[in-house]
Order: C-alpha cells, then sequence, then structure tokens
C-alpha cells in the first residue's frame, strides 16, 4: 500500500468521513440538520401566510410600490407619480417596473406571497455565496453549518423587517456579492453585469465600482459594468419604445430630486452616517443638536465625509490586494457591505441584513485561535447588540433615546473596527505558524487535501505540512501560505509510527 492512500484510509477510518469529526458525530449531525431544516421550513410557510394576510387592500406599502409599478410598465401608464406621496413613491430605473410587471399579472395577495418566497430563494443563494467566499475551496457542510446557522441568527430581526416590508435589499445584495464572487474568481464579465443589475435596483453598490481597479482585469469588469447597465437601461425600449424609453430615463433624475424629503433624514429608523449628521448639526423634533446648520451644510459635509471615507477603505483594500490569506477576500468583501450599509443617505433596518458576511466572518475569527480572543468575544458581542438594538420597546425606552444618537450606526462602527483588527491579527499568527513550521523538524506531520485554486482553474493537490506536535495544534492547524492559491483548512494528525 502507498504513503498516500496509507494516510488517506487512516484520516477516514479515525475522523469520519468528513475528515475531521469521529463517525459516531455523524448521526447527531444529521438528526441536528433536520430538525432545522423543519424548522426553517415551518417559519417560511408562517410568513408566507402572514404576509398575505397584512398585506393592505390599498396596497400602499413598500410593496405595493412595486406592484403599482410593474402595472404601470404593463399598461404603459406613468411610471414616476406622486399620487401616493413623495415617500410611498417608485424611485428606481426603468428596468426594475419592467421585472415588476410579470408580478402584476397576479392578484396582490399570490403575487405578494410568490415575491416573498423568490426573497427566500435569493437569500439561500446569497448565504452560499458567502459560505464560497468565506471557505473558498471547502465544499463540507459540517464544517459550515453552524457557523451560517449563527450568523442567520444574528440577522433575523433585519430578515424580518425586510421580509415585512417586502423591500428589494436581498435582491441587490446577492447581486452585489455575486459580483464580488465572480471577480475572486476573475469572472469579469459576468461581475460587471452583476453589478449593474444591483445598481438598477439600488444606487448604493456603486462603492464596488473601484474594487475592479485592485485586479488585474479589472479594465474588462468596469467596461463590462458600463456596457451592461447601458443596455439594462435601454432594456424597456423593447416594450415603450425608444422615445418613451427615453423620457422615462430622462424624468427618473427629476422624480429623485423632486421626492427627496429632507424628514426622512431626521428619523429615528435611519441609522446611517448622513442621518446622524443631520440629527446633530440641525434643528429636529428629537432635540439633540449640537449646532445649527441648514440641511444643504451638513449633506456638503457627508459628502465630504464619505469621499474620505471611501478613500481610507480603498487604501486598505490596496494594500492588501496581494495577500494570500484566506481571510482577505471575506475582510474585503465585510468592509465594501459595511461602508455601503453606513453611508447610503437611507439605512433602514432592512438595510442591514449586509451585515450577514460580517457576522460570519466574525465568528470564524471567534472559532480561530486569535490572540486576544476574550476580547474579540466581548468586542463582537458589544458591537452586535449595538447594531441590532430594537426600536420602541416600551419596557426600555432608553433605546429610543440611544437611537437618536445612531446606536445602531456606532455599532456598525465597531463591527469595521473589529474587522479590521481580526484580520491583523490573523495575519499575525499566519506568519507566526508559517515561521515554526519552516524551523521545525520532528516527525510528525498533517495531511491537508483539497482543490488549490488559482484564477478561474482548479488542480488537486496533496500538501504534506511539518508542525508541532501538539493536540491543540491538530484541531486549529492553519492553512500553509501558497503564493498562487488557498488551500482548504483541513487536517488530521498521524501516528509518529507511521
Amino acid at each position: 500500500m502507498s504513503l498516500d492512500s496509507e494516510l488517506t484510509q487512516r484520516t477516514l477510518g479515525n475522523f469520519g468521513m468528513n475528515g475531521c469529526s469521529p463517525v459516531s458525530d455523524q448521526a447527531w449531525y444529521v438528526i441536528v440538520r433536520r430538525l432545522a431544516l423543519i424548522s426553517s421550513l415551518i417559519f417560511v410557510i408562517y410568513f408566507g401566510v402572514r404576509v398575505a394576510y397584512n398585506l393592505p387592500s390599498h396596497l400602499r406599502c413598500d410593496w405595493g410600490v412595486y406592484y403599482k409599478a410593474g402595472e404601470a410598465t404593463r399598461r404603459h401608464e406613468p411610471l414616476y407619480s406622486l399620487e401616493w406621496g413623495p415617500d410611498m413613491t417608485f424611485k428606481y430605473a426603468p428596468c426594475v417596473g419592467l421585472l415588476m410587471a410579470p408580478f402584476s399579472l397576479l392578484p396582490p395577495v399570490p403575487a405578494r406571497v410568490l415575491w416573498f418566497f423568490a426573497d427566500v430563494g435569493l437569500f439561500l443563494i446569497l448565504l452560499a455565496l458567502c459560505a464560497r467566499i468565506q471557505w473558498p475551496a471547502d465544499r463540507r457542510p459540517q464544517l459550515h453549518s453552524w457557523p451560517m446557522l449563527l450568523a442567520v441568527l444574528l440577522s433575523v430581526k433585519f430578515l424580518i423587517d425586510q421580509w415585512i416590508a417586502g423591500q428589494s435589499t436581498i435582491l441587490f445584495l446577492t447581486l452585489t456579492v455575486a459580483s464580488f464572487y465572480c471577480v475572486q474568481r476573475e469572472l469579469m464579465l459576468p461581475a460587471g453585469a452583476l453589478l449593474a443589475a444591483a445598481v438598477c435596483v439600488k444606487l448604493v453598490p456603486v462603492c464596488f465600482v473601484p474594487y475592479f481597479l485592485l485586479h488585474r482585469r479589472g479594465m474588462i469588469g468596469i467596461l463590462s459594468f458600463a456596457s451592461s447597465l447601458a443596455a439594462l437601461l435601454m432594456l424597456p425600449a423593447a416594450w415603450h419604445g425608444w422615445e418613451a424609453n427615453a423620457a422615462l430615463l430622462s424624468e427618473w433624475p427629476r422624480h429623485l430630486m423632486a421626492t427627496d424629503i429632507p424628514v426622512q433624514a431626521f428619523r429615528v429608523n435611519n441609522q446611517s452616517v448622513y442621518a446622524m449628521m443631520s440629527r446633530l448639526l440641525t434643528v429636529s423634533d428629537y432635540g439633540c443638536n449640537i449646532a445649527v446648520w441648514n440641511l444643504h451644510d451638513v449633506r456638503n459635509l457627508w459628502l465630504i465625509v464619505s469621499v474620505l471615507a471611501a478613500g481610507g477603505l480603498h487604501l486598505f483594500l490596496w494594500n492588501t490586494r496581494h495577500d494570500s490569506s484566506p481571510h482577505r477576500a471575506p475582510t474585503q468583501l465585510s468592509l465594501l457591505l459595511l461602508f455601503m450599509t453606513l453611508f447610503n443617505p437611507l439605512a433602514w433596518g432592512y438595510n442591514y441584513v449586509a451585515l450577514l458576511p460580517t457576522y460570519l466572518l466574525l465568528i470564524e475569527t471567534v472559532r480561530r485561535p486569535v490572540r486576544g480572543q476574550f476580547w474579540v468575544l466581548a468586542l463582537f458581542s458589544i458591537g452586535f447588540a449595538m447594531s441590532s438594538a430594537e426600536m420602541g420597546v416600551t419596557w426600555l425606552p432608553i433605546l429610543d433615546t440611544l437611537q437618536v444618537w445612531n446606536l445602531r450606526c456606532l455599532g456598525g462602527f465597531a463591527l469595521v473596527a473589529l474587522v479590521i483588527w481580526s484580520y491583523r491579527a490573523a495575519a499575525a499568527i499566519e506568519v507566526a505558524a508559517a515561521d515554526r513550521t519552516n524551523g521545525f523538524g520532528g516527525v510528525s506531520k498533517y495531511l491537508q487535501l483539497g482543490p488549490i485554486r488559482s484564477g478561474s482553474r482548479g488542480k488537486s493537490k496533496i500538501s504534506i505540512i511539518r508542525a508541532e506536535s501538539d493536540e491543540r495544534d491538530i484541531q486549529r492547524a492553519h492553512s500553509a501560505r501558497h503564493s498562487s492559491a488557498e488551500i482548504i483548512e483541513t487536517s488530521c494528525r498521524l501516528d509518529e509510527g507511521v
């Protein structure tokens, strides 16, 4: 028997078919997984009934705006109207109205339920994309299930806000994360097209465009983004005609400026940097201002702060663009999504669904042997508590007062600092582990199996890594640094007699 086959046989025999846990754990894992699936199915069915039951007959709600836009598109009626006032009006590109046209063929209640189940399907795709980015080459659900489940539970409040409102947050967030995933695989053409689709739904994903320039074929991605955006904006011409579509495109920016409601900047539910500045620097009903500016000056200051923050973010992305650490991509995605959420002028509760990849990254950080692990967990708990604090809790009115001072937004900034710090700490530990590996001459070995990916091509390799003979390191073995690949973090210890 060859050494490779003997190593593999020992691995599967001692640690189970998943390579990391005993075979006796498999039955328990299957039971828990089935219970989780049944609970999730019950939850989804309950919410499907709830959204249908709570849909107002007059349709004056967030989802009703989409439905009316679909009807207007299908009937060639005015798309941008103020029938329900400036706060309940369609503010998206004409192609989004074309997307909603098929839903408007159904009665409102079935269409609303169908939209909800489509949203659930998009959320499952989003989870799969986040898992691929967090664990780029590891396909074993046994290792991913618990961090993913915990990340979903931490985000469930924002998900409920999203599903009750029927907003399009999951749609543009999935498109944005899919674009980022394609960039990691150097698939620049679909990356640009997906980001263009996300920008048509919401303008804020445009902050991802400079990220293309950090990659070797970035200009292809930018050209794909520009051409796809132009194609999507021209797409409604196939239904309306060129002249009618051109009129809609010229009316769209005017409608956005005409429906800019200053009071939305002051609302306590708006937890963005712009809202924080508006409440603190202008006179509002909350009486928390520390200065008396006009809203125009506040907006200019917000633009300056946003540009400076974007510069700092992309400086960090530039400095880490060549890092071979497996934590680079999830860290970059988390920071980009946090920036997109915090500096969005209107950051309602459902917009904070974008924190899901950040929660997943920090959960994975807590699982690793990072220096100061207790403080990582403590600060993560504080940042999560601040960013997810509920408003309108009658038995704890101080939460409303704290949200006036932008408690959720400040919690988001705490998570930004923690993401950067955890990345630096993980990088320092990887360097130390590499130094120990290079200087150790013992006989204990770790077997690491899995595909090594370079760009969009994968090659299966087996790496035998020397490491210290320590029981803790058996469960926490780090991936060896590879100049052109990301290596699966799967390891097991062999007997010294092999």
